[in-house]
């Protein structure tokens, strides 16, 4: 399956599909994978593909750049990645390994997987620390949810969907936490870091159906904006604030030698 970035100056999409990937066989839960072999090249010039992709536990990165990996593989957004050179987000690489672990990654491991490879092979070491950001609170509307706990059991892994049309953008979430929500479907479409203030500990079952702005409506039938959308649909609003937001700083960042 190619898992590709649906619309400009976001990954959120391709992420999103990332995590609807399945297998007959999964990595058992408490596994912490590395990559057995992996191959790190530039993206040629012409490339069209961009994404991510996973058959089974064949993973595939095309034509992403360092700073794309590092907003997944630690569920940021991009304004939370601070003082890393230029070149990690308009130089691009593709990715071809296999995990040394038998059996498909979950989301977690998958994200377990970049961050090793991010620290392995192009050298990357950050810290984490506090900055005074722009950033929307993600709270409960007064009314209260219009979502409902998920029917699935706690064996089964979340699950997320979506796709885009000339109708707008729909994403679906099956046994899926508010963290899944933020990562897979909000945080890389705003303009700023979300933070979570619903207090929700649990997971739902939900959809939501908006009108990404780039996209132009067709007459007659056009979604609400993402805002909208939100606060009709599942009853949360995103709530624009200022105050402290963890961050990613980054100390070192190298591009990575020959395979």
């Amino acid at each position: 399956m190619l898992l590709k970035t649906l619309f400009p100056a976001t990954v959120a999409m391709a992420l999103l599909c990332t995590a609807t990937a399945k297998s007959q066989q999964s990595m058992p839960p408490d596994a912490k994978p590395g990559f057995e072999v992996v191959t790190i090249k530039p993206a040629p010039a012409d490339e069209t593909r961009q994404g991510f992709d996973l058959q089974g536990r064949h993973i595939k990165l095309m034509r992403e750049s360092v700073l794309n990996i590092i907003i997944f593989a630690y569920s940021m957004h991009p304004k939370q990645v601070v003082d890393a050179p230029d070149w990690v987000s308009t130089e691009f690489f593709d990715v071809d390994g296999v995990p040394d672990v038998e059996g498909e990654p979950n989301l977690v491991q998958y994200q377990y997987l970049l961050q090793r490879l991010l620290a392995e092979r192009f050298g990357v070491r950050m810290h984490k620390a506090k900055r005074d950001l722009p950033d929307y609170a993600l709270r409960i509307m007064p009314g209260g949810i219009k979502f409902a706990k998920t029917t699935w059991t706690k064996d089964n892994l979340p699950h997320q969907g979506g796709h885009n049309g000339a109708d707008g953008q729909t994403m679906t979430f099956t046994n899926s936490s508010m963290a899944d929500f933020l990562l897979l479907g909000i945080q890389h479409v705003v303009d700023r870091p979300v933070v979570d203030e619903t207090g929700l500990t649990g997971r739902y079952d939900f959809a939501l159906h908006w009108l990404p702005d780039p996209i132009k409506a067709p007459d007659g039938d056009a979604a609400p904006g993402l805002f909208t959308a939100m606060r009709e649909q599942l009853g949360l609003e995103l709530k624009a604030t200022k105050g402290p937001v963890d961050v990613l700083v980054v100390d070192s960042v190298e591009k990575p030698g020959a395979n």
